[in-house]
């Protein structure tokens, strides 16, 4: 519930309109969520991660990604490329995505977004680093980035978010533990590169 509310609120605060084009970094518990809410909204989905298994993940998803970025393979003038494939062809130029959604922590996922993000776009900040994020003050004046922060949901936001996963039949990837799994597996597997989906404790076991 709160991974689900939580994706669908920060999507529903970059305000886009159908056809545009959210980039999503960071493909866990939130992202592969966030990756069905936005393809049901309307809006062409770009999915980026630096790990394989939550890559693959959101590929076979019913609801999949118009495009996957594995961001430890693709540079940021690479990635711009293959977004603005996405972008109808118009008179003007377009330069990257119109928003961008950073589920994840590394400060390196921060720096990739704000890149990415096209000119009068939107980065919107869910993921939550310890160290300071690096924002050069030229990306928000000459580019006129505009830079967002969400967090959880409202009770209105998260009985939309309920509805909406209903309607669409979206489906959370989920990896059950029993309380005595905890201390060593569940930590284990969270803490793996290859961990996908939500990790779920399931004390009645």
């Amino acid at each position: 519930m709160c991974a689900g509310a939580t994706a669908f609120n920060a999507i529903e605060k970059c305000a886009l309109k159908k056809g545009e084009i959210l980039a999503i970094i960071g493909l866990g518990a939130l992202g592969h969520l966030a990756v069905q809410f936005a393809k049901c909204m309307g809006f062409k989905v770009v999915a980026i991660d630096n790990r394989q298994e939550p890559l693959e993940l959101v590929q076979k998803l019913k609801y999949s990604p118009d495009l996957t970025i594995d961001l430890s393979k693709t540079d940021i003038e690479n990635a711009i490329k293959q977004i603005n494939s996405l972008h109808p062809p118009t008179k003007y130029n377009y330069s990257g995505a119109d928003a961008t959604l950073v589920l994840t922590e590394p400060i390196s996922a921060f720096k990739y977004a704000l890149a990415i993000t096209k000119k009068h776009g939107t980065m919107m900040v869910v993921g939550a680093p310890r160290e300071p994020i690096p924002i050069e003050v030229s990306n928000l004046i000459r580019r006129d980035i505009t830079v967002k922060g969400s967090l959880l949901a409202s009770i209105e936001s998260a009985r939309r978010m309920v509805k909406f996963v209903v309607q669409h039949g979206i489906k959370s990837e989920i990896k059950t533990y029993s309380l005595e799994e905890v201390p060593n597996k569940m930590l284990e597997d969270f803490h793996s590169p290859n961990m996908k989906g939500k990790l779920v404790v399931n004390i009645s076991s």
